[in-house]
């Protein structure tokens, strides 16, 4: 669906940026990544609400998939408490 893609499109900038960054663990990228969803979709004109439902709709539907389908992006780590977590204090997950 097209929300789908748009999370995914997301999701492929939040990942690369962190490439850019120098991180190359491809499961930590891909938390990271995801957790920046948010981020990206705000600074792009999505509305905070908006910008949090995109990030919680590739956490929810398309991550999960991660662990079987490419495992080497997924962690049993990316959770809220995990050691992924960008913002632990805030347990907002993944946004």
């Amino acid at each position: 669906s097209y929300t789908v893609d748009i999370a995914w499109a997301l999701q492929t900038v939040a990942h690369e940026s962190y490439h850019l960054l120098g991180y190359t663990n491809e499961a930590q990228v891909d938390c990271y990544g995801m957790q920046s969803i948010w981020f990206v979709a705000s600074r792009l004109g999505a509305s905070v609400p908006e910008a949090q439902a995109f990030a919680n709709l590739f956490a929810m539907r398309i991550y999960p998939l991660r662990q079987t389908e490419t495992p080497t992006y997924w962690s049993a780590q990316c959770r809220d408490g995990g050691a992924y977590v960008l913002r632990p204090k805030s347990h907002a997950f993944p946004s």
